[in-house]
This record gives structure tokens, sequence and C-alpha cells, in this order.
């Protein structure tokens, strides 16, 4: 029964704790896979379409300088056209991801010079078709500053994207650690008040019974068993079991004298 007592003292003390530090372990392990899912999804997903757009314009210049030097070649044709429907599916996705984020309102700066950009590319285009003078002048006046314009404005955003692509991550990192900091801090006091409690209930216990519980309960025995002459260590108060005990067994053996 002592034994029993000190258990469910211990318990009915630590387990709540222990409890508490699940509840909080799992929730900040939950909120930080939010917070990577959301990562994952809009941070690094438009860092990504970003420097898609930022490669598709670089092989857009490429193919259209490729055709100004050789217009019969096929292939730098459909690398113009390939740049720019890459181009345009990234946006797109960029455009889809970013709706309503701290994002949406550079995403929104680019189409206007995408669209300034793409028609110098026709212009230059049309001069190479009509075999013009002009067209390495035109490329030059047109097609690439139109492009550095785009081009400085997807580095931008790019820069923004991953700053807050490094952000996100620190702050998953940090709550990750809070919650493991947190189920080790619960964790190590539900230790020390089982301790504590199993210190104090012994305490408790021996102070009431006036001794050893193991020997209160041998003595207690030995009674049930008709042996009054038991010859224990007691304490000398009378104010607990074992001081009262003592003093019924000495009436009890008096009176058998």
């Amino acid at each position: 029964a002592y034994e029993i007592l000190i258990v469910t003292g211990v318990q009915t003390c630590a387990l709540p704790i222990f409890i508490l530090g699940l509840i909080g372990s799992i929730g900040g392990l939950v909120y930080a896979k939010s917070q990577f899912d959301h990562f994952i999804r809009t941070e690094q997903r438009i860092s990504v379409d970003l420097t898609e757009m930022y490669a598709q314009g670089l092989q857009m210049g490429q193919a259209l300088r490729n055709i100004v030097l050789d217009p019969s070649n096929p292939k730098a044709l459909d690398n113009l056209n390939g740049g720019r429907k890459g181009y345009d599916k990234a946006y797109a996705d960029v455009v889809n991801v970013a709706k309503d984020t701290s994002f949406e309102a550079g995403v929104n700066k680019l189409p206007a010079l995408r669209a300034a950009h793409a028609d110098a590319q026709e212009k230059v285009y049309a001069l190479v078709q009509s075999k013009s003078e002009d067209t390495v002048k035109v490329l030059n006046s047109l097609e690439t500053p139109a492009w550095r314009e785009l081009r400085a404005e997807l580095l931008k955003q790019i820069e923004f994207a991953d700053t807050s692509a490094a952000n996100a991550r620190a702050d998953v990192y940090q709550n990750s650690q809070r919650a493991i900091l947190m189920s080790i801090v619960l964790a190590g006091v539900a230790v020390l008040v089982a301790v504590l409690m199993t210190v104090y209930v012994q305490r408790t216990l021996t102070r009431e019974l006036g001794g050893d519980p193991a020997q209160a309960r041998d003595a207690l025995s030995q009674i049930a068993d008709g042996d009054l002459s038991s010859n224990l260590p007691w304490s000398e108060a009378d104010t607990n079991l074992m001081g009262g005990d003592r003093k019924s067994t000495r009436l009890n053996s008096s009176h058998y004298e």
C-alpha cells in the first residue's frame, strides 16, 4: 500500500506535466510543419519561377542575336520561341503563387517591362526579315535597354524572394528548436516533480508512522500474529501511528502480564 501511495502521488503530479509537454511538443512541430509547407509553396516556388524567367530572358536575347547573325538558322528561331513560352509559363505560375502575398506588388511590375521587351524583339526580328541595315542599331537601342530594365526588376524580385526564403527557413528552424527545448524543459520539470513528490511522500509517511514504513508493516504483522513483544526502535513521540502502536502494545502486554 505504501508503494502504491507513492506511485499514485507521483502520477497525479507528474503525469499532467508529461501530457502538457507532449501536447506542446506536438503543437510546436505541427506549426513548424505548417511553416515549412508555406515556405515550399510560396517563397521557394516564387524564387524558382523568377529565376526561370531570368534564364528564359537570357535565352531569348541570345537567340535573337543568333538570328541577327544568321537569319537562316532555324534553331535560333526555335530557341527564341522556346524562351518566350518558358518565360510566359513561369510568369503565369508566379502570378498565381504571389497573389495576396508581399510578392504581388513586385510581380505586377513585370508585365509592362516584358511587353516593352517583347515589342523591341518583334521590331528587331521584322528588320531581320526585311534585311534592313538598321537591324543592329535597333537591337542595341531598343532591345538591349528593354532587357536591361526587365533584368533589373527580375534580379530585384529574385533577391527579395531569396531573402524571404532565408527568413522563412530561419523561422522554421527556430520554431522547431523552440518546440524541442520546451519538450526538454517540461520533461525535466516532470522528473523533478516526481522526485520531489517521492521524497515528500516518504518523509510524510515516516513522520506519521514514527519510523520506517517497512518496520511499521512488520510490527503490525507481528501484532496481528499475536506477538506483542516486538522491540523495534520506535519514535518516542506518541502523536504518530507507531508511537501509538507502541503504547497500545505496552498496555496489552501489561494486561496479559
